[in-house]
């Protein structure tokens, strides 16, 4: 059956006297097999103290998702003997309990994108890319973006602004958010993809917590 590993990175970046300075940089893991996934769930932290003030990534939990049922089941380990700490079933007008991920849901936001415009070819990880600006439009808000689609990855689920990348006629792996001054970056998001095979540890933990669907069904 499909196999994919991926990562998903997320920059973000603040505005200080004027000039943008990064604020985290974080990538969470995410494996998919045959309508059901696994995302590493991760959470920044900030220690400031009166000498040092350190921001750092952890690992929150893990989130297993059946996509045929909407169920969701949360582990703290990546194992096969790793124990369920919260299930709940996810409908699409409903949040996912915690941030982070890829939320593999139909969203009930409108989105829409207008002024389409192709920039140039590219690369990106190796890869031939074409890279392009729209502006999406979310919730009454407008938002300037710079693109990049690869025709490589036809096909993958995973991917930005579909609506965008249904019109350019290949995936959007990787976005950047400006500011309204067009010039100043506010976020990038960026999908690595890893590999099409799992390691036997991996395949030991679907098999496992696919498993585990079956004996404790959400209610």
């Amino acid at each position: 059956m499909p196999e994919e590993c991926l990562r998903l990175h997320h920059t973000e970046y603040k505005t200080f006297k004027n000039e943008a300075k990064l604020d985290f940089d974080l990538s969470e893991n995410l494996w998919y097999q045959d309508s059901v996934s696994i995302t590493q769930i991760c959470e920044i932290k900030d220690i400031q103290t009166e000498s040092l003030d350190t921001t750092f990534v952890e690992t929150m939990l893990y989130r297993f998702i059946d996509m045929r049922k909407n169920w969701i089941y949360e582990y703290q380990n990546l194992s096969d003997t790793a124990v369920i700490v919260a299930t709940y079933a996810k409908a699409d007008s409903v949040s996912i309990r915690l941030p982070g991920g890829w939320a593999f849901f139909k969203s009930k936001d409108t989105v829409s994108i207008d002024s389409l415009r192709f920039i140039c070819d590219t690369t990106l990880r190796g890869a031939p890319t074409k890279k392009y600006t729209y502006i999406q439009n979310y919730n009454g808000f407008r938002t300037f973006v710079e693109a990049f689609a690869c025709c490589d990855r036809k096909g993958t689920r995973f991917q930005y602004d579909s609506m965008a990348g249904k019109a350019i006629g290949c995936p959007i792996v990787k976005k950047i958010v400006l500011k309204k001054d067009r010039r100043s970056v506010r976020r990038i998001y960026e999908i690595e993809y890893l590999s099409n095979v799992f390691p036997d540890s991996i395949k030991r933990v679907f098999a496992a917590w696919k498993q585990n669907v079956l004996k404790y069904p959400v209610e």
